[in-house]
């Protein structure tokens, strides 16, 4: 839920070891589009608060699968400095 993401991502990101690595899998959605799930997309802004907390984009990878076309999904891969 919304009201959750930012201590959610905090808490997340939290658990970073420095130089360490955060595996994100998630369906995207555009900003002003209120989630429906689970599973609960995340837009591209709510992504960039990892880098607010610390964390840095390291690999990104866009996808849509099979059994659920039309809906883009990513999986980032960010690092702790």
């Amino acid at each position: 839920p919304l009201s959750l993401r930012t201590e959610v991502m905090t808490a997340i990101a939290a658990t970073v070891a420095t130089q360490g690595y955060l595996w994100v899998i998630t369906r995207l959605r555009e900003q002003d589009t209120i989630p429906d799930g689970p599973p609960w997309a995340l837009s591209e802004e709510e992504l960039a608060q990892f880098t607010n907390l610390g964390l840095r984009e390291y690999q990104r990878a866009a996808f849509v699968e099979a059994n659920a076309p039309g809906i883009t999904q990513v999986a980032t891969l960010w690092r702790k400095a």
